[in-house]
């Protein structure tokens, strides 16, 4: 390897395989960085050994030269068919939308006219599209878009097309980036669903034609937000911020603007899990910064929630007042009570956390009057434990008592419970003077009083 370019017999044996972990990913960092010299020779290397020819080992620099003139010379004869079938692209994509799930395999499998790479990239970019709205409310249960078919589908289709698109008629290096992007689609649907093991598989796919692929940054940045998710899934949050990072840093380096964005807004949930809490802040708010409000406000208003909740979990309350209102502001907008009732859930928080109970309290009942009426129970019992710890702190256990006589608990799990609302919880059911402690493995106190059975879930 020079100093400046791999010689070619290197960039042969990493079309092979054959590298060693550090050679290749010396190579990936070099073709990355944007060397179309290298990339075009990469690709010229590949087909040869596709034709069963086998190139030189160690070409003269005239070799090296004419390599890469033959891939500028190839690229711009395939410029008018890429142009032709880009311009077909809406009417293709609307056909095969149109037709029936057994119509669209049909159509993807044996109609010629659909193998083009732009109408892969139409049908890739419809089933981001639906990803991306994926970001729900801070504590909510994320939304999706609509879609005329299911972004799953959308997917497979993709996968489909890119594996009959013909290397000879588009090129090598086109085929494999889309076909690395699609498997990297496929990944994250499956991780959507929830079948972790064919996601694995599929982003193992991805890098593996990535590698054989134009090594685009754009490409990568894709894949690694992507397998973030996956690993966000199976509980690697440190995992997950890392390759977020990595997608946004380059993002950040392509003038992706939109796309940094929209990965800035998921690095904020992941940093947290990650027990990084001021990236996570740092990340939302750079995210809140670059969200067009005209073209995105419900982005724009989910981001700020999350920012705002976070400030008031790190003992930040007052800087997170201007974002909730924001918030609060846009889902009003936006026609979305129940993300409005959240909102305002946040800032009776804010209100208890800068020191102002009462007004923090009677945000918190409204709230939760509104939740319940609204079938939100779950929610409405995270607001429950919120005014159960005031009222611990203030000693107010008759209106504890009170609070809990007048509805009904409904007991979920939650990562912020505490000891001291535990046993607030369990105080409503015994009298007020009966003082005890837990034994959280018999689920007893010392004087014989047996905890509620339906409570045992929280010692566990």
């Amino acid at each position: 390897m020079t100093a400046i370019h791999p010689d070619p017999s290197l960039l042969k044996r990493f079309l092979r395989g054959e590298l060693a972990d550090d050679e290749r990913k010396s190579v990936v960092r070099h073709l990355i960085s944007g060397c179309e010299g290298c990339r075009g020779l990469a690709g010229e290397l590949w087909q040869a050994a596709e034709g069963g020819q086998v190139p030189k080992p160690e070409p003269a620099a005239s070799d090296y030269q004419k390599a890469m003139e033959r891939a500028v010379r190839m690229a711009r004869e395939r410029r008018p068919a890429l142009a032709a079938a880009r311009s077909k692209t809406p009417e293709l994509l609307a056909e095969i939308l149109a037709a029936t799930p057994k119509g669209r395999l049909a159509l993807a499998e044996g109609d010629p006219r659909f193998r083009t790479p732009s109408l892969c990239e139409a049908l890739l970019a419809r089933r981001a599209e639906s990803s991306s709205r994926s970001l729900g409310e801070a504590g909510a249960i994320p939304k999706r878009g609509k879609s005329q078919i299911e972004p799953r589908e959308l997917a497979d289709l993709a996968l489909i097309l890119a594996g009959k698109l013909e290397a000879a008629e588009w090129g090598t290096s086109i085929v494999r980036d889309l076909e690395a992007r699609a498997w990297a689609h496929r990944g994250d649907m499956a991780r959507e669903a929830g079948r972790l093991d064919e996601a694995q598989r599929a982003f193992r796919m991805a890098q593996s034609l990535y590698e054989l692929s134009s090594q685009d940054p754009w490409d990568w940045a894709e894949i690694s937000r992507y397998e973030a998710r996956f690993e966000l899934a199976r509980g690697q949050a440190e995992a997950a911020t890392a390759l977020a990072l990595e997608s946004a840093a380059l993002y950040r380096k392509l003038g992706e603007r939109e796309l940094l964005s929209e990965t800035l807004g998921e690095i904020g949930p992941m940093a947290l899990r990650a027990r990084r809490p001021d990236l996570a802040i740092d990340s939302l708010a750079e995210a809140v910064e670059l969200i067009d409000p005209a073209r995105e406000p419900r982005r724009l208003a989910v981001c700020l929630h999350w920012l705002g909740s976070l400030l008031v979990r790190t003992e930040r309350a007052r800087e997170a007042l201007g974002h909730l209102w924001r918030a609060r502001s846009l889902y009003e907008r936006l026609g979305e009570p129940e993300a409005v009732l959240r909102v305002r859930w946040s800032e009776g928080r804010a209100a208890l956390a800068i020191g102002h109970p009462a007004e923090g309290e009677e945000v918190l009942l409204a709230v939760r009057g509104h939740l319940l009426a609204s079938g939100l129970g779950q929610d409405a019992a995270g607001v429950l434990l919120d005014l159960v710890q005031l009222y611990l702190r203030q000693g107010r256990r008759q209106e504890m008592r009170e609070l809990f006589a007048e509805s009904i608990f409904l007991p979920y799990r939650t990562r912020d419970l505490e000891r001291g609302t535990i046993a607030a919880l369990l105080m409503a059911f015994v009298p007020a003077n009966a003082a005890y402690s837990l034994d959280a493995r018999a689920g007893r106190a010392p004087r014989g009083q047996t905890v509620p059975a339906r409570f045992l879930f929280l010692l566990r």
